[in-house]
């Protein structure tokens, strides 16, 4: 009877670790009639350009670059303007914000999108060496202020 037990709480035990319990999880949120197709994150090439990347890991130090796909449609105002806005928050580990910028955008999130989609929306966490190591969680959201609709991606990132 102790080894059934003992076997049954082992099992329960890989089935949390293997599934990831207990690391952040990926999530996003549409409302308000905008939506997006998905993310990848990104890193800072040589020359300065941002390129979007397979993997989320990166070491204290890097660019973090969260890109929204697709984001859209956006609604016009009367001159035929979008009015787009951001906000990014970084949580270490304990889930506690370590960094948090709002209205990235301002006067330059008012644009005109082709069809009102923003193609490859984003933001950027500069970190720096100091950090720790560990498991970062990125929110990126992004507003239609015409439109009054809002789309929010949330996505661990590793700093090793």
């Amino acid at each position: 009877m102790l080894r059934t037990k003992t076997f049954g709480l082992a099992f329960i035990v890989a089935i949390f670790v293997l599934s990831g319990c207990g690391a952040p999880q990926p999530s996003a949120t549409q409302s308000g009639g905008l939506t997006f197709e998905g993310y990848t994150f990104g890193r800072t090439t040589a020359d300065g350009q941002i390129e979007a990347t397979e993997t989320n890991v990166y070491k204290p130090g890097d660019q973090v670059h969260l890109i929204l796909q697709n984001v859209g449609p956006f609604k016009a105002d009367d001159e035929g303007k979008h009015h787009l806005e951001m906000d990014l928050e970084i949580e270490n580990d304990a889930g506690e914000i370590i960094f948090e910028q709002k209205n990235i955008l301002e006067e330059t999130g008012i644009t005109q999108l082709e069809q009102g989609i923003a193609d490859t929306p984003y933001g950027t966490f500069h970190s720096n060496a100091a950090l720790p190591l560990g498991t970062y969680t990125m929110m990126l959201t992004v507003y239609d202020k015409v439109g009054g609709g809002e789309v929010s991606q949330t996505a661990p990132f590793i700093f090793e």
